[in-house]
């Protein structure tokens, strides 16, 4: 897989709050205006292009892309955003994360006739922004994230991981390196899996929202 490389103009007078910040985004250094008022080119790569054997079988959406460098490196900095979160009778409140710990394991088991795919993260973030105007992060510098942005982070992560899952399966794109675990790992059962280890692939992901420690 490889990184698909986006040039975008932004306003340079308004901060960037999507889940791409920092998501592979680098400034050009470009000022259409010529001035420090105006627009500037950013290219990014929020989205993945995927292969087999060469050929190119599909893409990783933004949600996915982050998921995948969440499980894979440290994302650091990285910007999460969270809508729609329900607090108390408050319905379709929005907030904004920063990233600053990751932890993902990923463990491989041979059962029978099925491959075991654990997949657990632990992810750590504080508050960047939110849409409720009951939280002054002016004052509290280290407010606490409320217990309901935690789970809408692990229902959204859970859900974008699970979804990278199928997208493995479904368009044979080996992204998390099966056959490479089998084969060195479990290498008496490689001959039985090394056909269909992407169709007998049976996931379990959990994962674990932190606030600031």
């Amino acid at each position: 897989y490889m990184p698909i490389i986006s040039r975008e103009t932004v306003d340079k007078s308004s901060s960037t709050k999507s889940s791409g910040s920092k998501n592979g985004e680098a400034d050009s250094s470009s000022n259409k205006s010529g001035n420090s008022g105006g627009e500037k080119i950013v290219f990014s790569a929020r989205k993945t292009a995927l292969f087999k054997n060469g050929v190119k079988v599909g893409d990783l959406d933004e949600q996915q892309t982050l998921a995948l460098k969440i499980l894979n490196y440290n994302v650091k900095g990285t910007t999460l955003p969270v809508e729609k979160v329900t607090i108390g009778s408050v319905d379709n409140q929005n907030f904004l994360l920063t990233i600053i710990k990751n932890k993902a394991k990923i463990k491989l088991t041979p059962d029978k006739d099925r491959l075991l795919f654990n997949v657990t993260v632990d992810i750590f973030c504080k508050l960047s922004d939110t849409s409720n105007k009951e939280i002054d992060l002016s004052v509290a510098k280290n407010t606490p994230l409320p217990q309901e942005v935690k789970e809408a982070v692990k229902n959204k992560l859970t859900d974008d991981i699970y979804s990278l899952i199928d997208t493995s399966i479904n368009s044979g794109c080996d992204f998390f390196n099966i056959e490479r675990k089998l084969f060195k790992f479990h290498h008496k059962d490689y001959p039985t899996f090394k056909d269909n280890f992407l169709e007998v692939l049976l996931p379990n992901v959990t994962v674990t929202a932190h606030g600031q420690r």
